[in-house]
């Protein structure tokens, strides 16, 4: 059986628009929308609106790498997050 691991968040892509909102410098990241209250994000303490940009140091530009990058570790591993 294989088991990936799991950072306990909803996330979506960030647009153009939503970056500018939000003041950041480009639209590359993955949007936290929510987060489950027994998951490592919220042990962690993201809250929703933070935007993940780098898994161990590798850029995230979209929701899809940064499942790429999250799935290649299994539960219980640290990885370091950049938000």
């Amino acid at each position: 059986m294989i088991q990936r691991a799991f950072l306990g968040v909803s996330i979506q892509d960030l647009d153009a628009e939503t970056a500018k909102d939000m003041e950041l410098p480009n639209g590359e990241g993955a949007l936290i929308n929510r987060v489950f209250k027994d998951g490592a994000a919220a042990d962690a303490q993201l809250e929703i609106g933070d935007v993940i940009i780098s898994v161990n140091s590798s850029k995230v530009r979209s929701t899809s790498e940064l499942q790429e990058y999250v799935g290649r570790f299994r539960p219980g591993e640290t990885v370091s997050l950049e938000y």
